[in-house]
């Protein structure tokens, strides 16, 4: 008998994300500092919420937006299985090539994902580029062309 999920884990199930190809070529990077930074930024994004949500963490109430999530930097860090010290030069990269954005609690750590939601791929930019390809195969049979792909 499988044990029993809690809400907070289906929460975050969650969803699809888009996972850029320069996160993909860190993770394979054969240097094992840049493996590391994109480990990171993959752990971080697995753990940000897909919908808003108001969680407790060590008796304080969060709320937290879509693509936020509150934990200490030392669960993480040990839950990565590096030591703090490496996971805070970890966030400090991210934070320069703002990734993420971090607000530091007395209680716990807010993990912010930058352009989460672009990551969701339901910004308005999609629907414009759709728009573009749209209109691209209008022009294409007003000149007389036909369109294979529509």
């Amino acid at each position: 008998m499988q044990p029993k999920k809690t809400k907070s884990l289906r929460v975050l199930q969650k969803g699809f994300l888009r996972i850029p190809r320069y996160i993909i070529a860190l993770i394979l990077n054969p240097d094992p500092q840049m493996a590391g930074l994109g480990k990171v930024y993959l752990y971080l994004l697995s753990k940000a919420f897909f919908r808003n949500r108001t969680i407790t963490h060590n008796k304080k109430v969060f709320t937290c937006q879509r693509g936020e999530f509150v934990d200490s930097q030392h669960r993480v860090s040990r839950e990565l299985g590096m030591s703090r010290p490496v996971f805070e030069r970890y966030l400090r990269l991210l934070l320069q090539q703002e990734l993420i954005d971090i607000e530091v609690e007395k209680r716990g750590t807010l993990f912010r994902i930058r352009d989460y939601q672009r990551l969701c791929g339901d910004l308005p930019s999609d629907k414009m580029e759709e728009e573009l390809d749209q209109s691209f195969f209008e022009a294409e049979r007003s000149f007389g062309g036909r369109c294979l792909f529509q």
